[in-house]
């Protein structure tokens, strides 16, 4: 828990300069499911994101996940740009795991992306999309290990 309140405290000292959004997700992993929520923004080249999910199913032990990228864009990150950061992924149930990740990313768009590879332990291929409706975006992301894909619907609001 500390970790987490470490990372909101971290994220939330960018929001003073960066252009923001914040939504609420739904995710699910092999029936594994429930509620979230997102921080997401940029400032120059720098990309963050920030995901807290509670996730539980029955007969299971349920779990408070917290998975946060931070990365820096080689270009114009609103046209497009290769990127190269870290992805770190903690839980209750578990130990905090940090990997470099590499990709391509796109924000400040009509419709945003981000595909890349996150390297080490978690070894999986993230993809997230976000469709610009009304005052904000409708978003899905991914997060593919080869085995498992941690799917997640939500809502942001820019900020």
């Amino acid at each position: 828990m500390k970790n987490l309140f470490l990372s909101f405290a971290l994220v939330a000292s960018f929001n003073a300069f960066a252009g923001n959004t914040a939504g609420i997700t739904y995710s699910d992993i092999d029936s594994v499911d429930g509620p979230g929520l997102t921080l997401s923004g940029v400032s120059g080249n720098f990309v963050y994101d920030l995901d807290v999910m509670s996730l539980s199913c029955s007969g299971c032990s349920s779990a408070t996940v917290n998975a946060t990228q931070g990365l820096y864009a080689y270009g114009d990150v609103s046209a497009g740009s290769v990127y190269l950061g870290f992805f770190s992924i903690d839980s209750n149930l578990g130990d905090r795991v940090t990997e470099p990740t590499v990709g391509y990313v796109r924000r400040g768009s009509d419709a945003n992306f981000k595909i890349g590879y996150v390297g080490g332990d978690v070894d999986s291929l993230i993809t997230e999309l976000a469709w610009k409706v009304g005052s904000g975006n409708i978003e899905l992301n991914l997060l593919n290990d080869g085995y498992d894909v941690l799917t997640t619907l939500g809502y942001t609001w820019n900020f």
